[in-house]
Order: structure tokens, then sequence, then C-alpha cells
């Protein structure tokens, strides 16, 4: 399965905290590797019992682990952001993403009115997408 069907997977069940999901993803990636658990948590340097609680979705993977992880299971560029979004949605905190709400005005009042106006996942991507469509086009119009 591709990491973006665990996205789509606890955006329909509706969970922001997707613990569950993100155990799955991280154990089904551990196997594919051929690593076993106790293997893989000693790579982690923690024990196979938190390793298990993780992947079982009792505890959200703690934030010293998330880059570790994106390393061990070769998470590709064009997978890193859902990577994050699974990771830090199962702790319903989202660190790699503050500092640029933080500059960014605009993009916590998009934000901000996405969630006024009950946008779901689907139209707000519809925006998105249309968003960095024209900016794209802006871009190859001023390198003509």
């Amino acid at each position: 399965m591709e990491i973006k069907d665990y996205i789509k997977e606890y955006i329909k069940a509706g969970d922001p905290r997707s613990y569950r999901v993100f155990g799955r993803f991280l154990r089904e990636r551990r196997q594919e590797a051929g690593k076993t658990l106790c293997s893989f948590a000693d790579d982690l340097n923690i024990s196979p019992t938190y390793l298990s609680d993780i992947e079982k979705g009792n505890r959200p993977v703690p934030d010293r682990l998330i880059d570790q992880l994106k390393g061990m299971l070769v998470i590709s560029k064009e997978e890193e952001p859902y990577f994050y979004d699974l990771a830090y949605s199962s702790r319903c905190n989202h660190p790699d993403i503050n500092e640029y709400l933080e500059r960014t005005p605009s993009a916590r009042m998009f934000l901000r009115l996405a969630m006024r106006k009950n946008l779901s996942d689907e139209e707000f991507m519809q925006y998105f997408n249309k968003m960095v469509a024209e900016k794209e086009k802006k871009e190859k119009d001023r390198s003509l």
C-alpha cells in the first residue's frame, strides 16, 4: 500500500490521533525491509515492547524517533510530506509546519477560512492544486 493510502485511511476514519494507522504503516514498512521487531527496535535504541506498542497503536511515535524512522524506512522525497503528516498526526502535533505558519500569516488565514467553510479534504486539495497550477504558470511565463 502506498503512503498516500494510509493518509486517506485516517482521514476517512475521522480520527486525528491516527496511532493505529501510523503503527500499521511502520510495521508493514519494517517487514518489507526484512527487519524483525527486535532488530528494528535495537536499531532505534528502544525496547521491542515499546516498538510493539507503537506498531499496535497503543502509543504515538515520539518526536525524537520520527527523523530516524524516515531514514531507516527509506522514505523518498515524494513520500516525505505524507510521512511527516502521518507520523505527526499520530501525536496530533505538527512541528514541521509550525515555523512556516508562524512566518506566513496568509497560510494561517487560509487554513482558518477553510475550517470555517468546513471544506472537505478533497475541496481543500482542489483549491491548493489550483493555486499551485497558477504559481507554476506564472513562473513559466516569467522564464519565457
